[in-house]
Order: structure tokens, then C-alpha cells, then sequence
């Protein structure tokens, strides 16, 4: 896990909160995979999408992700 989801998972811990993590679940799905893999847009954005944020197949994911979690 990566340094700063470490520090939000124990913030989360700290506070009663569930922390699920999404970094793991989209291992493979970076901004540097083909536009049709990709969850996160590059500087150049392909998708619709804001440059290194979420496109529309990650946001999908994500909310996936929790939705699993909270079931």
C-alpha cells in the first residue's frame, strides 16, 4: 500500500471509518494502459475525463469496489 493510502486508511481507523481500497483492485488500469483499459486519464486525456483523474470506466469501477464492500 502506498504511503498515502496508509495514512488515509489509519485516519479511517482512527475515526470509526471504513477504508476500502481501490488502489489494488485497479493494478493494471493506470494512465499509461490503452484507452480501452484505462481508469485514469493521463495528462493528455483519450476519454472524457480531467487530466490524472478518474474516466467513466473508473468511476464505474470504484463505485463497484464500495458497493461490493458495503454489501
Amino acid at each position: 500500500m502506498h504511503r498515502l493510502n496508509g495514512v488515509i486508511a489509519a485516519q479511517a481507523r482512527a475515526h470509526n471509518a471504513d477504508y476500502v481500497d481501490v488502489e489494488t483492485p485497479s493494478a493494471g488500469h493506470d494512465a499509461c494502459q490503452s484507452a480501452t483499459v484505462k481508469w485514469v486519464e493521463g495528462y493528455v486525456p483519450v476519454n472524457p475525463a480531467a487530466p490524472l483523474h478518474p474516466n467513466q470506466r473508473g468511476e464505474a469501477n470504484y463505485a463497484r469496489i464500495i458497493a461490493d464492500h458495503l454489501g
